[in-house]
């Protein structure tokens, strides 16, 4: 309400009490005043009040990018693992994930064990293919058993 109106509605208010001359025109103006005050707080609440919320939009943004931010670093790392797990598996065949290498296709060219007082010679020739072919010791045994 402007303050011409509350002025008019005032004025009007006091004259229906019975006031008049100087005593309506002292009241009017503190109403008028108290008026004007209390939109004027009202209005710096209204203010106040949108600024707030302003803040909290802002803060809600940079906490969702931050997360966000979060989200993206965790898939990252989660990519890099996966990357160096399946270099890991792919040079050691040892994480037990996926395929098992098919050892038979890079079988050894030893000759046969025909002499068993040279099985050491033998299992020396085997260990240095399977080193030389990167096969984890822990497949040895079955890859040295299917050349029996």
């Amino acid at each position: 309400m402007s303050e011409l109106d509350l002025y008019a509605k005032y004025l009007d208010l006091g004259a229906r009490l019975g006031r008049s001359g100087e005593d309506l025109a002292e009241w009017v103006e503190d109403k008028v005043r108290q008026g004007m005050e209390r939109s004027d707080r009202q209005i710096e609440r209204e203010r106040k009040r949108e600024e707030m919320e302003l803040q909290r939009q802002r803060e809600e943004r940079e906490m969702q990018k931050e997360e966000s931010q979060r989200q993206l670093e965790l898939r990252r790392l989660e990519l890099e693992a996966e990357t160096k797990r399946i270099e890991l598996g792919s040079k050691h065949h040892t994480d037990g994930a996926g395929p098992r290498p098919n050892y038979a296709t890079q079988r050894p060219k030893i000759p046969s064990l025909n002499d068993s007082s040279q099985v050491d010679l033998y299992l020396e020739r085997f260990e240095r293919h399977a080193t030389a072919f990167g096969w984890p010791e822990t497949e040895w045994a079955s890859c040295l058993s299917s050349l029996w």
